[in-house]
């Protein structure tokens, strides 16, 4: 089917690279977390201890593991929430619809939870390794305080983003402005 904007030029293959953007943002945020629970729960003691920069001996109670792995979950469940709002934005383009409030909103709603995706990435090393040592005896207990690259570009790259969509959202309110005048 040739489908052909307001300037005459096809954008049939957008669209369906759109739809497939989609889908591929849909299973991405449907693995992720589920990878990350499944990697908390199927590692032994000692290896998510190792893992987190606590000696593999350490006392670890149930209560710790359970909250360990949620809090090892909530880097993956922000960046999942980023992707489902880039799937809206993929939905947005498959319809054609590009320089809309359908597509900028969840343009500024994926920057955003990037940005939550990057804090919590920040956060978690730490908060993880306080509740695995919270039973350790003295001198067992860790802290720990990670600033890794990949937390610190989530945070750069969620803002550029927001920002962005934030001046396309202006310039769709304005052309709408336009519209109403014409």
């Amino acid at each position: 089917m040739d489908v052909r904007d307001s300037t005459g030029s096809d954008d049939g293959g957008l669209r369906r690279a759109s739809r497939l953007m989609g889908w591929a943002c849909a299973g991405l945020a449907l693995l992720l977390p589920i990878a990350v629970i499944l990697a908390w729960i199927l590692a032994p003691t000692p290896e998510l201890l190792t893992r987190a920069g606590l000696a593999a001996t350490i006392p670890v109670a149930p209560w710790q593991l359970w909250l360990g792995g949620g809090i090892a979950t909530l880097p993956a469940l922000a960046l999942a929430a980023a992707l489902l709002s880039a799937r809206r934005v993929f939905r947005a383009f498959a319809a054609g619809a590009y320089l809309t409030r359908r597509a900028v909103g969840p343009l500024r709603g994926f920057g955003g939870w990037l940005i939550g995706a990057g804090l919590a990435g920040l956060a978690a090393p730490t908060a993880l390794s306080l509740t695995l040592s919270a039973q350790a005896g003295p001198g067992e207990r860790a802290l720990t305080i990670v600033a890794g690259s990949t937390p610190v570009l989530g945070l750069v790259f969620g803002g550029i983003v927001w920002l962005i969509a934030a001046v396309l959202g202006r310039a769709v309110a304005i052309a709408e402005d336009h519209a109403q005048i014409v």
